[in-house]
């Protein structure tokens, strides 16, 4: 399978970390720091004719950290349009066929990913789930497991009174270790 993304761990410094995989434009590189999104120009600079990536701000990533440096390429139009009577370049051919190609790689690494219950932290937001795609059952007795969900993930605000009282969420918070130990499996 292609490769679509580099991820390897911080080292307390920053960087440069350097990616493998090629991409059309700067634009469509992206970088996390487990699982949150970091800005280019902000929090890190890239050097796109070297495929390297170097953070800006400390505290730079640990060792306990995971950099994902990963490729999204822009699917909204095609890199170059074809009119008639114009010259077709082959250079433009190559990158329409480029941008499909990364594309469908792309989909097809998310895919594999997602059907073997492997997806990256933040790769899932609330802007890629359809309207009634996580319903009642999928979030059912059974379906939420304790030992899955880090603390992190549980705030004061998420669990209100309507989805969690301090009675059922008493029976599933684990005090040993920082799990909390609540999974959604969406079936």
């Amino acid at each position: 399978m292609a490769t679509t993304e580099t991820t390897l761990p911080g080292n307390g410094t920053a960087g440069p970390f350097t990616y493998t995989f090629p991409a059309l434009a700067a634009e469509n590189i992206y970088v996390s720091v487990d699982g949150t999104a970091k800005t280019v120009g902000v929090d890190y600079s890239l050097d796109f004719a070297n495929k390297q990536i170097t953070f800006l701000n400390t505290p730079y990533p640990t060792a306990a950290e995971v950099i994902r440096i990963y490729r999204d390429t822009d699917d909204a139009a095609l890199s170059a349009e074809f009119y008639s009577g114009a010259a077709i370049r082959a250079n433009d051919l190559n990158n329409n066929f480029n941008q499909a190609l990364y594309i469908a790689q792309e989909t097809k690494a998310i895919t594999v990913q997602a059907s073997s219950g492997n997806l990256a932290d933040g790769s899932i937001t609330s802007n890629l789930i359809a309207n009634g795609a996580v319903t009642t059952a999928k979030v059912a007795d059974g379906n939420i497991t304790a030992a899955k969900l880090a603390e992190t993930y549980l705030t004061t605000s998420a669990a209100s009174s309507t989805y969690l009282t301090q009675s059922n969420a008493a029976s599933t918070y684990a005090t040993k270790g920082t799990a909390l130990a609540l999974a959604i499996a969406l079936g």
